[in-house]
């Protein structure tokens, strides 16, 4: 983004173009076997509502002239229309009919492993893709369960899929690795006080059971 270009940035970037350009001018056509067929569909930004401070500039030596990458406003106003062309699951039903999904439901309860031994939990809310279980005996208001899971359904989980996710042609499309066939991950909520008081730990052995 500039409203000029002085002579050097101009050239730097008209030789990054030509050799971008030049292996796909001289690459030979490929013939295929079998012809696929994309749906595109493009996403416009209005460059009204571009804000460089917002944005991340570009160091060009011996300019003065500002130059600002778009791509963050681009990729927040793909983000704003759904993320077209990401295939996300958006039920636990939606599977092919060689595989049987169990979510949970609210109300239920489980034991899960932790590091100091199992817990008893029991599923507070549920959504799509997961469930919240809280440890039995600890109390979380519906307000700050709600708001949890809707934010897991409109950004973590999204995002988490976008970079992340993987069809694992079991019908959800692209979704997160689900060895116990419930569809949803697994949130839960006990309490916890990692070593020195830190308040939390990451346990990946975790996810291969579940």
């Amino acid at each position: 983004m500039s409203e000029r270009c002085t002579t050097r940035a101009c050239t730097l970037l008209l030789i990054f173009l030509v050799s971008i350009m030049s292996p796909l001018a001289s690459a030979g056509s490929v013939e295929s076997e079998e012809s696929q067929a994309f749906t595109f569909t493009p996403v416009f930004a209005d460059l009204d509502n571009f804000v460089p401070s917002d944005s991340h500039p570009y160091m060009l030596p011996d300019s003065d002239e500002a130059l600002y990458s778009a791509t963050r406003m681009m990729k927040n106003t793909w983000i704003d229309h759904g993320m077209p062309g990401v295939d996300i699951a958006t039920s636990p039903q939606s599977m092919t009919s060689g595989r049987a999904c169990t979510p949970y439901n609210e109300g239920d309860s489980a034991t899960v492993p932790t590091s100091g031994g199992s817990i008893d939990v029991t599923v507070e809310k549920t959504t799509s893709t997961a469930a919240f279980m809280v440890q039995s005996g600890r109390t979380l208001s519906s307000t700050v369960l709600n708001n949890w899971a809707s934010t897991w359904d409109s950004t973590v989980y999204p995002t988490l899929m976008t970079y992340f996710g993987k069809d694992y042609f079991d019908g959800r499309g692209i979704a997160a690795p689900d060895v116990d066939n419930n569809c949803q991950i697994e949130v839960i909520i006990y309490a916890i006080d990692g070593a020195y008081n830190i308040g939390g730990y990451f346990s990946p052995g975790m996810s291969a059971s579940r």
